[in-house]
C-alpha cells in the first residue's frame, strides 16, 4: 500500500457504531503516522539544507567542492525527488480525488504536475551524471529546471486563485466567508511573485554567470541594485519581493479567520500565542526590503553584512514556518478530541504545504554554485504549492460549508421557533428536533459533497453541541418574552 493511500486509510472518518469495528488498530494508526511524520521531516530537512548550503554557499566555497559536498547534494536530490516526490505525488492523487472528479481541468493539472515533476527530476540527475563524467555543469540546464518549477507554481496559484475568487462570487450573498477571499488574493499576489520570478532569476544568473560551472568559477552573488542589473532591479522589488511580503500578510489574515473556527478546541489564549508568533520574525525579517526602498537596491547577499541575509531567511522562512506550524497544531488539537475527523489531514496537509513553500521560495540560485546546491529546492516550488494550494483549498472549503451548515441549523431553528419553545421542556420531543436537524444536515452535507467533492469537517457531534447552543438561546428569548 503507498503512503499516501495509507495515510488517508487512518485518518479517514468511518461511520461509529457497535457493529462498525475500526479497520486500524490503534497501535497500527500510531506506528503509521510516526513514519509518515518521519518521512515529512526527512524531506524538510533535505530542503533546508539545500537553502541553507544554497545561501551561504559563497562562504562555504571550499568545504562545498568536496566528495562529501558532492555526496550531500545527490543525497538531497534523491531524497527531494525520489521516495519525497513519490510520497507527496502519490498523497495528492488520493487526497485531491473528490475535487478532481468535479473539475476535469484540475484532473489535468495533477497529470501535468505530475509529468512536470518527471522532467525535473530528470534534468536534475543528468546534472549530476554530467558532474560525475566532466566535473561540471551547464547553466542553462539550472535554468530550465527553475523555470519549470516556478512557472508550474504560478500556473497553480493562479488557477487556485481563480477557484477561490469564483467560489467568493458564488457564494457571497448566502455565506459572506472572507477567509476565501483572503486566500484568493494571497495565492494572486505568490502567483505574480513567482511568475516575476522567471524573469528576475534567469536575466541575473545568465547575465551574471559563465555558462559552464566548474569548480573554479567563483560562485559569488551578483549585486542586485539598479547600476548592474538595471530595470531587472525594480522588477524584483515591485513585482517580486513585496507581492511576496503582500501574500504574507493576506495569508497570516485567512489564517486567523480559518483556525478561529477551531480555535475552542485548542483554546483561546493557547490559539492567539500561536497565531502571534508568526509576525514576530516577519517584521524582523523586513529590514533588507525597507533598505531596498525606493531604489531596488538589495543588501541580501553582501559578504560583509551576512546579518542581513539572515534577516531576510528570518523573514521568508521563520513567519512561514510559524503559520505551517500554527496549522499542524490545530490539527493536532482537532485529532485529540476526534480521532479522525477529515479537518485534520486538509489542515496537516496545509501546514506541510506552507513550511515547503517557504524554504523552496527562500532558496537562492543566482550565484551558480558548484555543486549546484539550491536547485533542487528552488525547482520543486511548482509541487509545493499545489501541496499547499490543495490543503488551504480543502480546508477553506471545508469550513464555508460548515459555516453554512450552521447556518442551517440556526434557520431551522428560528423557523420553526414556536414549536422549539413549546416543546423544549420534553425531553423526547427535543430528540425529534435533533433527528430532524441531524437529517436535514446530512442530506445537504450529501450534496455538498457532489457538489464540490470537498467534505464538510462538522461531525454529529459537532451538530448536536451547535444545536444545544442555538436551543439555550431560544430558552433565553422564551424568558425574555
Amino acid at each position: 500500500m503507498s503512503y499516501g493511500k495509507l495515510l488517508l486509510t487512518y485518518l479517514t472518518p468511518c461511520a461509529a457504531g457497535p457493529d462498525n469495528e475500526d479497520h486500524l488498530s490503534s497501535t497500527t494508526r500510531y506506528l503509521t503516522r510516526r513514519r509518515i511524520s518521519a518521512l515529512i521531516t526527512v524531506i524538510i530537512m533535505a530542503l533546508l539544507i539545500d537553502m541553507c548550503l544554497s545561501t551561504f554557499s559563497d562562504i562555504l566555497k571550499e568545504k562545498l567542492i568536496s566528495a562529501w559536498g558532492f555526496a550531500l547534494f545527490v543525497a538531497i536530490v534523491v531524497i527531494i525527488y525520489g521516495p519525497g516526490q513519490h510520497f507527496v505525488l502519490g498523497f495528492l492523487k488520493y487526497l485531491s480525488k473528490g475535487v478532481r472528479s468535479k473539475a476535469p481541468y484540475l484532473d489535468r493539472l495533477y497529470k501535468m504536475i505530475r509529468m512536470v515533476q518527471y522532467v525535473i527530476a530528470g534534468i536534475l540527475f543528468l546534472i549530476i551524471f554530467q558532474i560525475v563524467l566532466t566535473s561540471h555543469y551547464y547553466v542553462l540546464s539550472t535554468v530550465i529546471a527553475t523555470t519549470l518549477g516556478y512557472g508550474l507554481a504560478c500556473i497553480v496559484m493562479s488557477l487556485v486563485s481563480y477557484r477561490f475568487f469564483s467560489w467568493f462570487k458564488t457564494r457571497f450573498k448566502t455565506n459572506k466567508d472572507y477567509t476565501v477571499l483572503l486566500y484568493g488574493l494571497a495565492g494572486a499576489m505568490l502567483a505574480v511573485s513567482t511568475g516575476s520570478h522567471i524573469l528576475t532569476h534567469n536575466a541575473v544568473l545568465i547575465e551574471k554567470n559563465p555558462a559552464v560551472i566548474n569548480a573554479n568559477t567563483r560562485g559569488n552573488f551578483p549585486d542586485i541594485d539598479t547600476n548592474t542589473v538595471g530595470v531587472v532591479a525594480s522588477i524584483f522589488l515591485y513585482a517580486n519581493v513585496l507581492p511576496l511580503i503582500l501574500s504574507f500578510v493576506l495569508m497570516y489574515a485567512g489564517t486567523t479567520l480559518l483556525l478561529r473556527h477551531h480555535s475552542k478546541r485548542l483554546g483561546n489564549i493557547k490559539y492567539w500565542v500561536i497565531i502571534c508568533l508568526p509576525l514576530i520574525p516577519f517584521i524582523a525579517g523586513l529590514l533588507p526590503t525597507f533598505l531596498a526602498l525606493p531604489s531596488g537596491g538589495f543588501t541580501f547577499y553582501n559578504k560583509n553584512l551576512v546579518t542581513y541575509r539572515l534577516f531576510a531567511i528570518l523573514a521568508g522562512t521563520g513567519g512561514s514556518f510559524m503559520i505551517g506550524i500554527a496549522f499542524l497544531t490545530i490539527a493536532r488539537a482537532i485529532r485529540d478530541f476526534i480521532q479522525r475527523s477529515i479537518i485534520v489531514y486538509y489542515l496537516v496537509t496545509t501546514g506541510y504545504g506552507v513550511i515547503m513553500i517557504s524554504i523552496s521560495i527562500e532558496t537562492p540560485m543566482y550565484q551558480a554554485p558548484y555543486p549546484p546546491f539550491g536547485v533542487a529546492a528552488s525547482s520543486s516550488i511548482g509541487l509545493m504549492c499545489y501541496l499547499y494550494s490543495t490543503g488551504i483549498y480543502l480546508s477553506a472549503i471545508s469550513v464555508s460549508e460548515d459555516v453554512k451548515l450552521r447556518q442551517s441549523v440556526r434557520e431551522f431553528a428560528i423557523i420553526n421557533q414556536s414549536r422549539l419553545l413549546d416543546n423544549i421542556s420534553k425531553a423526547h420531543r427535543e430528540q425529534e428536533v435533533v433527528r430532524t436537524v441531524l437529517k436535514i444536515e446530512k442530506e445537504q452535507k450529501e450534496a455538498m459533497i457532489q457538489q464540490t467533492g470537498v467534505e464538510p469537517s462538522l461531525t454529529e457531534e459537532d451538530i448536536k453541541n451547535y444545536l444545544a447552543e442555538v436551543m439555550d438561546e431560544v430558552k433565553k428569548l422564551k424568558k425574555m418574552k
